[in-house]
């Protein structure tokens, strides 16, 4: 998995100048994270490769992808990248939810409760972005207070094969 930094900014809901800085200023921590940055060859071959996916996957157009020459160069980072982001940001409630995700990692003493607890820190994280969107997106009217709740057992269904509240009797199992 790579992200671009327009990408990194969003998921933080920053600026994109903000994604920059920190990286500048700890450019070597995300290197070691497998950041990049691609020019030229490199980065047609990259574009040529992604828009062949989305063709394949979307069959979004028949024409291949042309770079415009408006895009000279491209920064992409990993899965690392993202989380280190995360612990140096400051100005973001998402990167303050990371970081006590990675705390609250470290506290934890066995693998299968690391495990619940990694999954329930992304899950928090998703959560508030989706009500975020939910309240954002969803037009007002008297049912939308039902959004929330069918959304959250939609993706629950689709993705655990369970709802809300079948998850939650599981979880009373688990946890002590």
């Amino acid at each position: 998995m790579v992200l671009t930094i327009d990408q990194v900014a969003n998921y933080y809901e920053v600026t994109n100048e903000a994604i920059s800085t920190v990286i500048k200023r700890n450019r070597s921590e995300f290197e070691s994270d497998g950041m990049v940055t691609l020019k030229g060859e490199e980065l047609k071959k990259f574009f040529e490769e992604i828009t062949l996916g989305q063709n394949e996957l979307c069959k979004v157009q028949d024409e291949p992808y042309k770079m415009t020459s408006k895009i000279r160069h491209i920064t992409l980072l990993t899965k690392r990248s993202l989380l280190r982001m995360g612990m140096i940001l400051t100005n973001s409630g998402i990167a303050t939810q990371v970081r006590n995700y990675l705390l609250n990692i470290e506290e934890c003493g066995k693998v299968d409760t690391k495990s619940w607890a990694i999954q329930r820190e992304v899950g928090k994280i998703e959560r508030a972005r989706m009500t975020s969107a939910i309240s954002r997106y969803v037009p007002d009217s008297p049912h939308k207070r039902f959004a929330y709740p069918n959304y959250t057992n939609m993706v629950y269904r689709t993705i655990f094969h369970k709802d809300a509240k079948a998850m939650k009797e599981e979880q009373k199992t688990r946890i002590p």
